[in-house]
């Protein structure tokens, strides 16, 4: 039996929802929200259960040539989820996900960041990185690397029904930085190689959008098209990494912009409002898709330090602009990074004695 709340901005009034029903953190029904993200809990005690090592883990990844390849990777995806035979969940991000963490974009100066890169420009960036415009990664654990082959096996044997996946393994993909992020992720260990995408574009500033979609191949890539045109109208760049379950993707849109420049600015603002009312416009058929989290990032990317970076976590764009400031929250980045690496389901391995040495340095 599932039940599920309806927010004060009206997001989510109406009866034919598509994904009501997929994602208890987000509609319903969880409590946990009530303490994670919003004032209307108070942290007294908290338990950590933690998990021993695997003596094994072993990542896959596959890379997709075309934009629309997204549906087909998601119907490629959700039987391994449902069935549980992956037990990762899977990272299925675009291009500039990865390779914007690696540089800025090499056409920002020519045209001073009023244009979004072409689609030339995104080609040369995934050759020379070696990715797609889609990129799927996940993991195995296990005894030892030779007995998780048979289940890599099967999952290449399922991606390259396909016939457009392209297997990069484990040990190529160490190989790769962005893709060493997922390995990283996957094995519990904390990284700061996302934060590269700082410096994407000058002036360090990025504002996180994360609409959940069902995992339903045609509606996610109808989305995808719909979230892609509006960056451009905008002239700003699609980002976006999907961390799919069985019923639920959760879409982690990052908008880089240059927080120097007013006019980029006030660009990147009215691309997240943009965002925002199609989200929950009526009589759109892409309704419902309402956001688990949104923050804003605020920084530069000649930090000396990433600890300095501080996150906001902003309410509703539909709520009136006074109220959004005044009721903006800061939190300390290293908190809120732990809070995004436990909230991107990598495993948590070590003991207590270890967990403690580690609260206690902060």
């Amino acid at each position: 039996m599932a039940r599920s709340y309806a927010p004060g901005d009206g997001a989510l009034d109406c009866k034919d929802l598509v994904n009501w029903h997929t994602s208890k953190y987000s509609f319903g029904p969880i409590l946990d929200g009530l303490f994670a993200q919003s004032n209307f809990g108070i942290v007294t005690r908290m338990g950590v259960w933690l998990a021993p090592r695997p003596p094994a883990v072993r990542s896959f990844h596959f890379t997709f040539p075309d934009d629309d390849d997204l549906e087909a990777i998601i119907e490629l995806c959700r039987p391994l989820k449902l069935s549980n035979f992956v037990p990762t969940l899977f990272r299925v991000s675009n291009d500039l996900y990865l390779c914007g963490s690696e540089g800025e974009s090499p056409e920002y100066q020519a045209s001073r960041g009023k244009r979004s890169i072409s689609d030339e420009g995104r080609r040369r960036l995934r050759e020379s990185h070696g990715l797609g415009a889609w990129n799927v990664s996940g993991a195995f654990y296990g005894p030892s690397a030779a007995a998780l082959e048979p289940q890599i096996q099967r999952v290449r044997d399922m991606f390259g029904q396909s016939g457009k996946a392209r297997y990069i393994p484990h040990d190529d993909a160490g190989s790769i930085p962005p893709l060493q992020v997922a390995i990283n992720a996957f094995s519990g260990i904390p990284s700061m190689g996302e934060l590269g995408l700082l410096k994407w574009r000058p002036g360090g500033g990025n504002i996180w959008f994360l609409p959940g979609t069902p995992m339903d191949g045609r509606v996610a890539n109808d989305f995808q098209r719909l979230c892609r045109k509006t960056y451009e109208e905008f002239g700003l760049d699609y980002t976006v990494m999907n961390v799919c379950g069985a019923r639920f993707a959760r879409g982690l849109h990052v908008i880089t912009f240059n927080r120097e420049d007013a006019d980029e600015r006030a660009r990147a603002d009215a691309c997240y409002r943009s965002r925002g009312a199609i989200i929950v416009r009526r009589r759109t058929p892409l309704r419902g898709f309402y956001r688990l989290r949104t923050c804003r990032v605020r920084a530069s990317c000649g930090l000396r330090s990433a600890w300095a970076l501080h996150l906001s976590v902003i309410n509703s764009p539909l709520r009136k602009p006074a109220m959004k400031d005044k009721q903006c929250r800061h939190v300390p980045f290293h908190r809120a990074a732990k809070h995004c690496r436990s909230s991107a389901a990598a495993p948590m391995w070590g003991s207590i004695s270890a967990l403690r040495a580690r609260s206690s340095r902060r």
